[in-house]
């Protein structure tokens, strides 16, 4: 197995992946996946996709943290 494979693999394996339904003020509702990042130099940052575009953002330490503790309140 080559390193960049095995790196790959620990690079997904220590992340976590999300699904999150939110609502808006008018009610409709709409749904993201998040994947968190946990290895550096990536720690703590997180990508967002609305489900059904093809756009992805790119959340800061500060606002992935802000998320994941949301997460660790439910």
């Amino acid at each position: 197995m080559s390193e960049r494979c095995c790196n790959k693999k620990r690079f997904f394996e220590e992340s976590s992946q999300r699904n999150i339904d939110f609502v808006l003020d008018d009610g409709k509702k709409i749904k993201f996946k998040v994947l968190f990042f946990s290895v550096k130099p990536y720690f703590d940052e997180a990508y967002v996709q609305r489900i059904g575009d093809d756009s992805i953002y790119h959340l800061n330490k500060e606002d992935a943290t802000d998320i994941a503790t949301q997460f660790a309140n439910r």
